[in-house]
């Protein structure tokens, strides 16, 4: 049941029993999808909160907002009660009408109940201080609210790309047992331009999957890993990442390649079998089912395989001469690693040449030293003559280093960004000319972020923070990687509430996913405008440079507090101002060269 909390963005609320407003019973208000709705802020110092006693004051009722076709525009409001309790509460979404009678059905509109999670100050989270965060986009099923509660809701409108420009406008309803209404009012502007399909998308989004995860948090014992039970459970949990606009496909190479940083570690998706001669032979039917699956999704355009360079150096295999598993300890460049990671390779290669990945299949590191990545390439090159390649996530700033250009794909951590720097924009630049990626990632120790107790402009204002620096687009850890029950709470011994997943189980989105998702679609705007007006793509790059350096302050158990330098929510909202006015503009373009060729 839930219980605590509550949402945002415009919507129109009129409260209404038997014709008069009451403040004592059930009541709604539209919010703002930059912030989280509480019934108390827990940690004043840290993170600014909408509490019930500002919530009662507040009194927007009508949502308004705009969209591409094939766009999705999100909205959140907040209900909340007085000196009575309400059960049975639900939802009911309308049509959006336009005056011409066009529609977008009330099957394209979701509206769900928000539920809260329990989620930590500090880096490392487990067993500081907790607090309820609204979160989980957790469904519409019918909810009770106690006395004196807020509870938030989160709107989604998925405009079909057929959807005919103008004014639409619709309602939506929320109905108690004890017959209490409120009645929302959405108006929603549908533009005359159209988003690509998400398959097009030219951002490089790269969210690590981990399908250990999924397995366990679903209760799919080892022996059911992989079967047909696995997959089916995967699919829509796997496409909500597809229609993201992921690119990559996580991949595990090798056993545990991050030493147990996550609650699930990662096995192997090749097997490695040591003979009683010593040789090794490798068994990649585990490998072929997950790639084959995430590519019949959409996720198509790179191979990661983690890692030959991993954290703890660990190679699992069975031994046939002992009957047993067997790990060796194998540090990069010494003879052990050599010998095995080259018949690893030897087979490895040819069989990507086989099934037609060989061109798309990176050997991937993640935050590893640059000297021992360089032994790995070495030794790539070597046995697939430059056609297998390298991706590495970087803890540190080396993009002065020749050595990089060795590297087909890398990913520059947030927190080690020059923000007035160019440097990044050099270097992205240079490795673009060459045919190479560059990304930014984020991660646990980075602000701004998406932790769960992160404000909820942040995750927009990083997708911009990738454009700004002309990246390739994003990459973090991690989509999945689950605690063991995050509906209970987010925190994991090592890392920030909520690091190491964005989602839900059970196919649940988050109101952090939803703005990740939406600073992304931002992206995609900016580039397909600027693509085809330079002069609205140089004031969209202008915008971006203006971008002030966030900076950060630290709470007592050594985790990040917001504001930093700047309101966030406030930099983001100046940028779509930017991007609403010159995709007006560029839709007049359009219009006047159609007229003058009609």
């Amino acid at each position: 049941m839930i219980n605590d909390y509550v949402s945002n963005r415009n919507l129109n609320a009129e409260v209404t029993q038997k014709n008069h407003i009451s403040t004592g019973a059930l009541n709604g208000v539209v919010g703002t999808t930059d912030m989280h709705y509480v019934k108390e802020n827990t940690f004043k110092e840290d993170y600014k909160r909408i509490e019930y006693r500002e919530i009662m004051a507040m009194t927007e009722n009508t949502w308004k907002g705009n969209a591409w076709k094939g766009d999705r525009a999100s909205a959140q409001f907040v209900l909340w009660t007085g000196e009575e309790a309400q059960e049975n509460i639900s939802l009911t979404v309308g049509d959006l009408v336009d005056h011409r009678n066009h529609r977008i059905n009330a099957s394209q509109i979701k509206a769900d109940f928000v539920r809260t999670t329990k989620a930590a100050r500090g880096n490392p989270s487990l067993g500081n201080p907790q607090e309820l965060i609204p979160d989980i986009i957790y469904s519409a099923d019918p909810v009770n609210m106690s006395a004196f509660n807020v509870q938030p809701v989160w709107v989604s409108i998925d405009v079909p790309q057929d959807a005919d420009a103008g004014q639409y406008r619709g309602q939506i309803k929320v109905n108690s047992a004890s017959g209490y209404q409120i009645v929302f009012h959405l108006e929603l502007e549908v533009l005359d331009i159209t988003l690509p399909e998400a398959k097009d998308w030219d951002f490089f989004l790269d969210l690590w999957q981990n399908p250990y995860a999924v397995a366990r948090i679903n209760n799919i014992s080892k022996d059911q890993l992989w079967t047909k039970e696995h997959f089916d459970i995967m699919k829509p949990h796997y496409q909500m990442l597809a229609d993201a606009g992921q690119k990559v496909i996580t991949t595990t190479v090798t056993y545990d390649p991050w030493n147990s940083q996550t609650y699930d570690p990662y096995d192997s998706m090749v097997r490695w079998k040591k003979k009683a001669d010593g040789t090794f032979v490798f068994d990649f039917d585990i490998f072929d089912k997950w790639v084959q699956f995430m590519m019949d999704l959409g996720v198509n355009e790179e191979i990661d395989a983690y890692s030959m360079v991993s954290w703890a150096s660990k190679i699992k295999y069975y031994d046939e001469a002992q009957k047993k598993d067997v790990i060796e300890i194998a540090e990069p460049g010494t003879e052990g690693w050599n010998t095995m990671w080259r018949a690893f390779l030897q087979a490895f290669v040819p069989h990507l040449e086989e099934k037609g990945w060989l061109d798309i299949t990176y050997m991937a590191n993640d935050e590893r030293g640059l000297d021992a990545m360089v032994q790995a390439a070495d030794l790539i090159d070597e046995i697939s003559g430059g056609r297998l390649k390298i991706t590495a996530a970087m803890n540190y700033n080396s993009l002065n280093d020749p050595r990089l250009d060795r590297m087909g794909n890398i990913s520059v951590g947030l927190y080690y960004i020059q923000h007035d720097s160019h440097q990044l924009i050099v270097a992205a630049n240079h490795r673009r000319q060459l045919g190479l990626k560059t990304t930014i990632y984020n991660c646990v120790g980075h602000y701004p972020n998406s932790f769960i107790r992160s404000n909820l402009a942040e995750p927009v204002w990083v997708i911009w923070y990738t454009m700004r620096h002309k990246t390739d687009g994003y990459l973090r850890w991690a989509f999945d990687s689950f605690v063991e029950d995050p509906f209970e709470t987010t925190d994991f011994k090592t890392w920030e509430s909520g690091d190491a997943f964005q989602v839900y189980p059970g196919n649940r989105s988050s109101v952090r996913y939803e703005r990740m998702k939406e600073g992304i679609r931002d992206a995609v705007k900016v580039k397909y405008i600027s693509d085809r007006a330079g002069d609205l793509g140089e004031q969209l790059a202008e915008a971006m440079w203006s971008m002030k350096e966030v900076g950060f302050a630290k709470d007592p158990y050594d985790g990040v507090t917001d504001p930093g330098k700047v309101n966030i929510p406030l930099e983001v909202n100046k940028l779509k101002a930017v991007l609403d006015h010159v995709t007006r503009e560029f839709i007049r373009r359009s219009s006047s060269e159609s007229s003058s060729r009609d």
